[in-house]
């Protein structure tokens, strides 16, 4: 990155001193953020001058992640993550008709009754 001009100075002091006091200054970082990254400042620079500043770098992370998801800047996009299997949609559209609300507690004492009686026969297997 390129020297840090004046109001880049003070936006790095701003944002340094907010990690410190986030209770009271997580207002002040949803202002000073946005200002450092339009200027050019990469997330791992936020990253790396919080943890020079004597911040774990996962307080950093957490914090720099929840104010910019709150200001709409995600980083991952929308849906990113495992895929919903057809076969536990159906399950759950059944368990929903026959039971209603109770439906999704219900699934979950099935799902552990299952982990139980699947450990109980790996054991059996091993022990034979």
């Amino acid at each position: 990155m390129k020297r840090l001009g004046p109001p880049m100075n003070k936006l790095k002091e701003e944002y340094v001193s907010g990690l410190s006091a986030i209770a009271t200054s997580e207002t002040a970082l949803s202002t000073v953020i946005p200002r450092l990254l339009a200027l050019g400042v990469t997330r791992r620079a936020l990253v790396r001058w919080g943890v020079e500043a004597g911040h774990t770098e996962k307080h950093v992370r957490s914090v720099l992640s929840r104010i910019l998801c709150a200001a709409g800047h995600r980083r991952r996009k929308p849906g990113a993550g495992r895929r919903v299997s057809q076969d536990a949609l159906a399950l759950l559209a059944l368990a929903r008709s026959q039971y209603a609300g109770r439906a999704p507690r219900l699934l979950l004492a099935a799902y552990r009754i299952a982990k139980n009686q699947e450990a109980l026969e790996n054991a059996r297997a091993v022990a034979a």
